[in-house]
């Protein structure tokens, strides 16, 4: 299966099915870390879907505790993602990331693995806490 095949239409969908999609979750140290991903051919669609997804995933971290939540909207052709984070460790994400938007989002042209680039970056300052 290939990955752009995943890149379906996020208007179509709501926060919820976005996030849990592709959601893994990381006891890193003490802290609970969720970590979601997607696929995206237009920011316009991210635009269009930020604010209802804002507020879903500052839901979702309450309800479930964890320190943070991190959604990855990864351009596969740009290369690069855009990223939506709530949590009591949120603040750690402009050290994380190239280019913070607001409190709740940000970009990276770098970072397009979960596994391979942004887990290990983020298991690297979580330690360091």
């Amino acid at each position: 299966l290939g990955v752009l095949s995943a890149s379906i239409s996020l208007k179509k969908s709501t926060p919820e099915n976005i996030l849990n999609r592709d959601l893994k979750t990381y006891e890193i140290g003490k802290y609970k870390v969720a970590i979601g991903q997607t696929n995206f051919k237009h920011m316009e669609d991210i635009q269009s879907i930020l604010p209802s997804f804002k507020e879903y995933i500052e839901k979702e971290q309450g309800q479930k505790n964890y320190d943070l939540v991190i959604m990855m909207f990864s351009n596969i052709m740009a290369e690069g993602s855009m990223f939506v984070y709530s949590g009591p460790l949120k603040n750690i994400m402009k050290d994380l990331i190239e280019t913070e938007i607001d409190e709740m989002s940000g970009y990276d042209s770098e970072i397009i693995s979960r596994k391979q680039q942004l887990v290990p970056k983020l298991s690297n300052l979580l330690k360091m806490m």
